[in-house]
């Protein structure tokens, strides 16, 4: 990987591999951290939220295996599989 210039930060970029391995989109929150003097380490952090609680025609809709939209105007048993 090759270190270039984002703005006043540097960035890298993930090869598709890495991407892959750690199952991460754009937009996930991710946790770099330093194990060594030349090593550093790529996770990615755990989501919160596991229901959007919206009034559209998607209730009950699954998102990534992770997010569950749920109308609040509606009776469910449970928001988990």
């Amino acid at each position: 990987m090759q270190v270039s210039k984002w703005g006043n930060s540097l960035a890298i970029r993930l090869p598709a591999s890495v991407v892959e391995a750690l199952k991460i989109h754009e937009g996930d929150d991710i946790e770099v951290v330093i194990a060594d003097e030349r090593v550093f380490k790529v996770k990615k952090k755990p989501g919160e939220c596991k229901t959007l609680y919206s009034e559209d025609m998607q209730d009950g809709l699954l998102i990534d295996n992770q997010l569950r939209i749920c109308n609040p105007f509606t009776i469910h048993r449970s928001t988990e599989d």
